[in-house]
């Protein structure tokens, strides 16, 4: 998030400062409602790295699962007794 913040910093009219108070991220982190609460330009922000962040945790748990299963099929194939 405070990457995309960069980019918005330097095309915003708000200081720097503002933007990267670590409250500000901490609120926006710790609850969704408050990015409905914050200007425009920073809810954009805000939501795409919501979006990059349930991208790469699904992407994650895809690779897990099928990881998962390929080093469970040389067990299904061996007899147990």
């Amino acid at each position: 998030m405070r990457r995309r913040l960069v980019g918005l910093s330097q095309l915003s009219h708000m200081p720097n400062t503002e933007l990267f108070r670590p409250q500000l991220i901490m609120k926006i982190r710790q609850s969704t409602n408050f990015v409905d609460h914050l200007p425009l330009d920073l809810q954009k922000y805000a939501r795409e790295s919501y979006t990059v962040s349930i991208k790469v945790v699904f992407y994650f748990a895809a690779v897990s699962t099928l990881l998962a299963y390929l080093v469970r099929m040389p067990v299904c194939l061996t007899f147990l007794p």
